[in-house]
């Protein structure tokens, strides 16, 4: 969740296996003006088989129009390898290690309305989760950090530059370096930094 001024909110619900029966589950959201949900992470651990999950979000307060879901991952799975309904065998096909997005529909009033396939459990280290997001790279705007001495003098990033930063966990962030900096306070001065 975003408010209006850019701060992150987090909100979060256990979702139960309910054998097919649908379930209501209630979310706090923060009260924060311009609230935007831009992100939801769906964690399947502990899932012993493939199956088909329908999820939906609806009833949100103050949405006037649906979002365009999509997974965020650099890797796209394989819909069809993942066995999402109706879906055609592509001319190349992948894996799908993890849990698919297969569909959503937009909907009045709804938010998501989703249809995933959970993760390829026959793996032995399978991927657990997904990470469905509203935005695309192209679309968000690159944070603003400064670049310490060391860094700069490295030649790896100049003034003005937007690079994209990998996390160890897989994540992304675009940054704009926008402004130089001796050191960062508090940290080695031989190591390259951004503050």
């Amino acid at each position: 969740l975003t408010d209006a001024d850019g701060l992150a909110h987090v909100a979060r619900a256990t979702l139960d296996v309910t054998g097919g029966a649908a379930r209501t589950v209630r979310l706090d959201l923060p009260d924060a003006d311009g609230l935007r949900v831009v992100q939801l992470d769906l964690d399947m651990t502990g899932e012993t088989v493939r199956r088909t999950y329908r999820l939906t979000v609806d009833r949100v307060p103050g949405l006037t129009r649906p979002a365009r879901w999509h997974d965020v991952r650099p890797d796209t799975p394989d819909r069809h390898a993942a066995g999402c309904p109706g879906v055609k065998p592509p001319k190349r096909p992948g894996s799908a290690p993890g849990p698919v997005l297969c569909s959503d529909r937009a909907a009045p009033g709804t938010l998501l309305d989703a249809v995933l396939r959970g993760p390829d459990t026959a793996l032995k280290y399978p991927t657990r989760n997904v990470r469905l997001g509203t935005d695309t790279v192209r679309d968000r705007p690159a944070a603003p950090a400064l670049a310490d001495r060391a860094l700069l003098a490295s030649g790896v990033v100049r003034l003005g530059d937007t690079v994209t930063l990998r996390t160890s966990g897989g994540g992304t962030a675009r940054i704009e370096v926008v402004g130089r900096i001796d050191s960062v306070p508090g940290a080695e001065r031989d190591r390259p930094r951004l503050l």
